[in-house]
């Protein structure tokens, strides 16, 4: 069986909501980047340049580097999912899905300003991971979270919510791999970077 197609199926029967949940996504980037020319972000920008001066020395705790990730990605789809309980509690995953786009616009906005095109590898190397991988899969979190609360209101059965509880962990756990890919890829890519710019 070709997995894509059920996906794709998916995709085609909710397009209106996956359009509005990308709206949501993107105007969190623009918020961002606004957020990225206020008066803190401008102070900041000295400690930013000083931490990637050093980053090809640096010694990375992995361990701690994997934590982080696994905790903010598990916080984003937590959130999302729990949206997704009730048709009052809708705001919360849109929320999440805002605050993720805005995470991503002010990093690359506020480097890219600091730093310039060695600002903008590194904001772009850190944030690759999620584009690719968790971006696509909150947003799909987020399209189901949307379905299982307006079915809530209508005909519900214990079946439909084992069925959301499952897809949210599967989605869950296929996002799983960004945690190894920040933690020891990414890491090694930003500190090529950082080197190969002599900053």
């Amino acid at each position: 069986m070709d997995i894509n197609k059920p996906i794709i199926r998916h995709i085609e029967a909710n397009i209106f909501k996956y359009i509005i949940v990308l709206t949501f996504f993107v105007a969190g980037v623009v918020v961002g980047v606004a957020n990225s020319f206020s008066p803190i972000s401008k102070e900041a920008a000295g400690d930013i340049t000083s931490v990637f001066e050093n980053l090809p020395e640096v010694e990375f705790d992995t361990v701690q580097i994997m934590k982080t990730s696994f905790f903010k990605n598990s916080r984003c789809f937590f959130l999302i999912f729990v949206g997704g309980l009730s048709i009052w509690l809708l705001p919360i995953s849109f929320s999440a899905i805002f605050i993720c786009g805005f995470s991503y616009g002010y990093t690359v906005a506020c480097m890219t300003g600091q730093m310039g095109g060695i600002g903008f590898a590194v904001a772009f190397a850190s944030i690759a991971t999620g584009l690719l991988i968790t971006v696509p899969l909150s947003v799909m979190l987020c399209v189901i979270a949307i379905n299982h609360s307006i079915d809530k209101k209508h005909k519900y059965t214990s079946s439909d919510r084992v069925g959301y509880v499952v897809c949210s962990v599967a989605l869950f756990l296929a996002n799983l791999i960004v945690v190894p890919a920040d933690s020891l890829l990414v890491i090694e890519i930003i500190r090529q970077i950082c080197a190969s710019a002599k900053l």
